[in-house]
């Protein structure tokens, strides 16, 4: 068995800086490397993200025929797609006369010209990131998370002067496609690039407690999925003993949350991706050491299951700073329940060794 090092919660995930593209339908392409608008005096710059830009009066025909060809003709077969996947009847609303006034304050050809099919494009590109958060409308975890977040079953365009490009949000029950105000249809198709962590910011602000999307669609793929095939093994080293893989996930998130109060190392995001994964590696650990200081000897087996005469295997998380018995981990036998214990700092470190010394209890 490898020794394998990990920083708190596993590993840290870089931030990836969003791309400058021109919109398009479908799924993301390569990446353009030049932006679509043209260079804004500072001045002009700083005003547009200070203060909202009021709506023209009235769009050009040109703007209103597209607006009609290309948004108007279209969105309905869209959002269609969007409410089948999602479970729940979804509309869209756009503010075409703010959305022009941004185009031209920014000096967007591409948007005056085409309004409409930008914002198609804008919605559009929800698609591909939505078929994967939904596993194409088959996580209903997913969708319901989504679907109680944004409760109003919108879809909109809003400016926001804190996005470097495009990004996403969910407000007042509403999901947002959301531009800079000085670059209004730059990477259009990456907007949603960060959907699932957006979720979990929208849960996190709704229950800080809450266990996110994320951390919940990695223990379902890491360690539910797969907790059969975990006690099936655990069974036969036993010699037929039906051992229990137990974790209150709940908990242990609650108490992670509470650990980043008190240690800003505590890594969330990490903690969140790995959460299942963590658990799965705590009780592969521990089935790598039956096997091999057991034996399936009629003894050592004897002896494990007398002292764990619960047949219970837990993993827990103490409050951060609570002082373990070794560095990143401690095990004990209480009340007939095996339990391998961490600290939110130290959840995932080292987490394949933690019950190298499990002999010594029984």
């Amino acid at each position: 068995m490898q020794r394998r090092v990990n920083t708190s919660c596993g590993y840290l995930y870089p931030h990836e800086e969003p791309f400058l593209e021109r919109s398009r339908s479908g799924p993301p392409s390569p990446p353009a490397t030049t932006s679509l608008t043209k260079t804004l005096h500072p001045k002009l710059k700083t005003s547009l993200a200070m203060a909202s830009i009021p709506p023209v009066e009235k769009l050009p025909l040109a703007a209103r025929k597209n607006i009609r060809d290309e948004y108007e003709a279209k969105i309905g077969e869209v959002m269609d797609r969007i409410s089948k996947m999602l479970k729940q009847t979804y509309k869209a609303e756009v503010n075409f006369n703010q959305f022009y006034a941004y185009a031209v304050a920014g000096d967007s050809d591409w948007i005056k010209n085409s309004p409409g099919t930008a914002a198609l494009n804008y919605i559009e590109s929800s698609v591909y990131y939505l078929k994967r958060l939904t596993e194409e409308g088959k996580d209903d975890m997913a969708i319901e998370a989504f679907n109680d977040l944004v409760s109003e079953r919108i879809f909109t365009l809003e400016a926001d002067p804190k996005v470097s490009y495009s990004d996403c949000s969910i407000r007042s029950g509403k999901f947002e496609f959301n531009f800079n105000p000085t670059n209004p249809g730059v990477n259009v198709d990456y907007t949603c690039q960060e959907l699932e962590k957006r979720l979990d910011e929208a849960l996190a602000a709704k229950d800080p407690e809450a266990l996110p999307v994320i951390a919940r669609r990695d223990l379902q793929k890491e360690f539910e999925d797969k907790k059969q095939d975990l006690t099936s093994q655990f069974k036969e080293q036993l010699l037929g003993a039906d051992v229990k893989l137990m974790a209150d996930y709940d908990a242990i998130w609650k108490t992670i949350v509470a650990g980043k109060k008190v240690n800003s190392d505590v890594d969330l995001e990490s903690c969140s991706r790995r959460f299942g994964s963590v658990l799965k590696q705590y009780f592969e650990g521990f089935l790598y050491y039956v096997k091999n200081k057991l034996n399936k000897d009629d003894m050592m087996v004897e002896g494990f299951t007398e002292a764990v005469s619960t047949l219970e295997l837990w993993v827990e998380v103490a409050p951060e700073g609570t002082k373990l018995k070794d560095s990143y981990y401690e095990i004990e036998i209480k009340d007939g329940k095996f339990i391998i214990r961490t600290t939110p700092s130290n959840y995932g470190t080292n987490g394949d060794y933690a019950t190298q010394n499990f002999v010594d209890l029984l």
